[in-house]
Formats: C-alpha cells, structure tokens, sequence
C-alpha cells in the first residue's frame, strides 16, 4: 500500500507492534506519522526513530484520546488523506472508546 501524502495515526504506536506499523508507514512513504501511546516516553522514542509527532494519551480516556486529536491537528493541520492504525493493548480490561459492546473491544 502507499501512502504518500497521507497522515497516518498509530494507536499503541509506542509498543511492538504499533512501532512495527510506524516503520512501515514511513518506509511506504506516509507524509506524517502521528504516534499515540499510554506511555509517553516510548511514544516520543517511536516517533524520533521514524520522524513523527508523539502523543501520551490513554485511547480508553475519552477525554485524553480527543486531547491527543486536537493537539495532533493543531500541529499537522488537516491533511487531505488520512490512514489510520490501531494496535492497542491492555490488561486493564477497559472497553475503548466508541465502543458499545465491552464484551467484544476491549484495549
């Protein structure tokens, strides 16, 4: 897939397998890669290995994950296209946000 010209917005991008998808991202050419974790210290290490915009947000805190957003638009603006990527995880059996049914989303 090629994503030039896109703005591609990585959820648990600090971790394994959201680092995994920013990497990728960028090697297919995406034009911003926004990186959105729990833990803001892997979120800023992700996103200077790629040359992305880090963002600490809990994405099961509605009001932290809007934060993230807007702060996230504030300094990229409103890109043309968007890719979305997801890779969230947790143990706190929380559901995300959006989601009516916690018995099948859970992050």
């Amino acid at each position: 897939m090629k994503l030039a010209s896109t703005t591609v917005a990585v959820t648990g991008g600090g971790g394994g397998l959201g680092s995994a998808i920013c990497r990728a991202a960028r090697a297919r050419g995406a034009a911003e890669l926004i990186v959105i974790d729990l833990d803001g210290a892997a979120a800023k290490a992700v996103a200077a290995e790629v040359g992305g915009r880090a963002f600490a947000a809990d994405v099961g805190d509605e009001a932290q994950l809007n934060a993230a957003i807007t702060a996230a638009t504030e300094q990229v603006g409103r890109p043309g296209s968007r890719a979305p990527g997801g890779c969230t995880g947790s143990t706190r059996r929380r559901p995300a946000v959006g989601q009516p049914d916690p018995r099948r989303s859970w992050i």
